[in-house]
């Protein structure tokens, strides 16, 4: 899906980052081959692992999401240049999809932080204590 949107997408400055829901077993070499079979330009695509608890806690606070290794979301979430989370596509859905590329376009345009406006479906970001390693 992802390799679909950057073609699709064409040379946005978009960066994708995918973060593991299984540090256990997705150590940075586990990642990195897989971002080899999926074709990852590590420019625009980074494969994030760390702490069992520091990614249980960024998925819940800053994303509201579970995080288990029984799991994994099927969400796409747009973060902004400041770092506040943005909008939520769900990447089984098409129209999600569809729906996602105007967000993208608006942040891209943007430069400076929005104010006053309503963003109803964001939570602040927030950083965790210990940084998320990016593979090797």
């Amino acid at each position: 899906t992802i390799q679909g949107l950057r073609a699709k997408w064409g040379d946005r400055p978009v960066r994708f980052v995918s973060i593991t829901c299984d540090p256990a077993y997705d150590t940075p070499a586990i990642l990195a081959e897989y971002a080899k079979r999926f074709g990852a330009d590590a420019k625009n695509w980074l494969f994030l692992t760390g702490a069992k608890e520091d990614v249980i806690d960024i998925g819940k606070r800053n994303f509201l999401v579970s995080v288990d290794p029984s799991t994994h979301a099927t969400a796409l979430m747009v973060i902004d240049r400041w770092g506040r989370y943005r909008d939520r596509f769900d990447w089984e859905r098409p129209q999600e999809l569809d729906r996602m590329l105007p967000v993208i376009d608006e942040c891209l345009a943007e430069t400076e932080p929005p104010r006053g406006k309503l963003l109803k479906t964001r939570v602040p970001f927030e950083r965790s204590a210990e940084p998320l390693q990016q593979m090797s």
